[in-house]
């Protein structure tokens, strides 16, 4: 299994950041409980599939490295609010079944963190490079569909973003606190993007065990 070297190695390839920087993320979410340890070298923790999605949350919701522990928890508490589609029936769905399929269990999933860890899962079985990198050549398209995910705050929330050129159709689900806070403007938001490029690289490190 890999070690908390590898996950920061494989980070630091995801979001195009020096391992240094994103040591500084994880670190914070380690001395924190949040990230598995034990010991260093050899002998450290093996990372699970929690450990990656910390370790993603960390860094893609925090805006400095000393607010990876409180990020992780409060994006662990964020839950499936709304889905709409910006274009298109409600109705909507791909055409591939092995889409619909992705898609339905994503929708199915209640907190945000365990979406990313089915997106994890999804990358690491091969079923989301399928869904995303192989539909040109399957469906003929000019143009893949896309899967970023939107890191937001204050307040805290997040944003799945499937777009689907066959439908021209942006499939957004929105997830947030269940009783969000307010009285944050909206030009005091931030906002990290990520998409499901950064996923497959994370989940290539698991999927190297595994071969």
């Amino acid at each position: 299994m890999p070690k908390l070297s590898d996950l920061n190695e494989a980070l630091a390839k995801a979001f195009g950041m020096s391992e240094n920087a994103i040591t500084q993320f994880t670190r914070r979410a380690r001395e924190a409980g949040l990230i598995s340890q034990a010991g260093r070298g050899p002998g450290g923790a093996e990372m699970t599939l929690t450990d990656a999605v910390n370790g993603i949350i960390a860094v893609a919701g925090s805006e400095y490295a000393k607010d990876s522990a409180e990020t992780i928890t409060a994006c662990r508490k964020l839950v499936l609010i709304d889905r709409y589609r910006s274009r298109g029936k409600i109705a909507v769905r791909p055409t591939l079944d092995l889409e619909s399929v992705l898609l339905s269990e994503i929708e199915s999933v209640h907190y945000f963190a365990e979406v990313l860890e089915l997106l994890l899962c999804r990358a690491i079985d091969g079923s989301l490079a399928a869904y995303v990198v192989d539909h040109v050549a399957r469906s003929g398209s000019d143009y893949p569909p896309t899967l970023t995910i939107h890191f937001n705050w204050p307040p805290r929330n997040a944003r799945l973003e499937y777009w689907e050129p066959s439908h021209m159709a942006r499939n957004n689900l929105r997830y947030a606190l269940p009783a969000p806070s307010t009285g944050h403007g909206a030009n005091l938001t931030q906002s990290k993007i990520i998409n499901h490029r950064a996923i497959l690289e994370i989940a290539n490190l698991f999927r190297k065990e595994q071969s």
